[in-house]
């Protein structure tokens, strides 16, 4: 049943990616509080601690960087109106990221964008969760709180001076990579056969979860089919 879900996952994402590249496609994609976004790329000068995304295709990247500000921005193939642009919200001290404007019949033919948004390096976020559905994801942080990446179809790779407190990834279609320091407390937990379970870091197994350190954080993984590889940061 699991294999037949990811496989079913993989091939839907696959078929959003082939729509996207030629298919005459109208999204219906709706949000609460759609009124409040602001289309476009965009500096935010507000402490930010939390960031929620939502991006159907296309390459994500969050990253640290030397600067005072978050910062949002789109790439795109082609020219596209505001509709089709990234949305952001601004709620307190969470930024929100939709893949465009809420709404019915949106044309998204030939729609190949990347998202990159870039965070201050001295900023620790409490939560970032990522939903891609198709696309790869590339995460380099100092610090987070709380990780949950969600992808149906893409690689993912995690970077951080330190690991997160509690971290979710579920990868249906794709392979995950986890760069840490190699002194690193922390407790994974992964259904994958043995083959398919690459570390640098020295580790203790127990039953299917892997010890590093004295195995205080914790981190979930579900990479239904592809590989984990944990790496020397």
């Amino acid at each position: 049943m699991k294999i037949f879900r990811t496989m079913l996952t993989a091939a839907l994402a696959v078929m959003m990616l082939i729509c996207l590249s030629g298919c005459s496609v109208k999204l219906n994609y709706n949000y609460d509080n759609a009124d409040k976004y602001i289309p476009g790329d965009r500096e935010i000068t507000e402490k930010i601690e939390n960031i929620d995304i939502d991006y159907m295709a296309g390459n994500v990247t969050v990253k640290g960087d030397k600067t005072t500000a978050v910062t949002v921005m789109e790439t795109s193939k082609t020219e596209i109106d505001d509709k089709l642009k990234v949305h952001t919200w601004v709620d307190g001290s969470t930024l929100h990221v939709k893949y465009c404007a809420a709404g019915k019949g949106l044309s998204i033919k030939d729609l190949k964008k990347t998202l990159e948004i870039t965070v201050p390096a001295d900023v620790k976020l409490s939560d970032l969760s990522i939903d891609a559905s198709a696309g790869d994801v590339d995460v380099t942080a100092e610090s987070i709180g709380k990780l949950a990446i969600d992808i149906s179809s893409g690689n993912m790779k995690f970077s951080a001076d330190k690991v997160p407190e509690k971290s979710e990834i579920d990868a249906a279609a794709g392979n995950v990579e986890i760069y840490m320091p190699e002194k690193t407390d922390m407790t994974l937990k992964a259904d994958i056969s043995a083959e398919d379970f690459n570390s640098e870091i020295p580790f203790t197994k127990k039953g299917d979860a892997y010890i590093f350190g004295n195995g205080k954080s914790r981190m979930d993984i579900d990479a239904s089919a592809g590989n984990i590889n944990i790496k020397k940061k």
